[in-house]
C-alpha cells in the first residue's frame, strides 16, 4: 500500500511559506491583516514571529485554546482565545475581533 502522506511534487513547507511573504512577486502586497490560529502551536508560533518581523505594521490576530502562554510580539498584535472544536466558540472569538482592526 502507497504512503499518501510523502507527495514528492509538494513543494517543501518553506518553499511555500517564502512564496506568500514574498513581497517581490508580482500580486504580493503587505498585508494589513492577519488571522493566524493555532497560535501557540510550533508552525502557528513559528509563523507568527515571522509574520510580525516582516510586516511590523500588520494587524496579527493570534488565536489559540490557551492564549496566555503566548510570548508578546508587538504592539499591534490580538490575542483571542478559540477552540476550534465548537462553532460556538469560534462564532464567539470572530465576535471579539475587534471591528477597527485594520484603521
Amino acid at each position: 500500500m502507497a504512503d499518501d502522506t510523502s507527495d514528492e511534487s509538494a513543494a517543501p513547507l518553506t518553499d511555500v511559506r517564502d512564496s506568500i511573504l514574498d513581497r517581490s512577486r508580482p500580486g504580493n502586497v503587505a498585508p494589513r491583516c492577519v488571522l493566524i490560529a493555532g497560535a501557540t502551536g510550533g508552525i502557528g508560533a513559528s509563523f507568527c514571529a515571522e509574520i510580525a518581523g516582516r510586516f511590523p505594521d500588520a494587524r496579527l490576530i493570534r488565536m489559540a485554546r490557551a492564549p496566555q502562554p503566548l510570548k508578546p510580539l508587538h504592539d499591534r498584535t490580538v490575542d483571542i482565545q478559540l477552540d476550534i472544536a465548537d462553532e460556538q466558540k469560534i462564532r464567539g472569538a470572530v465576535a471579539r475581533i475587534p471591528r477597527n482592526i485594520v484603521d
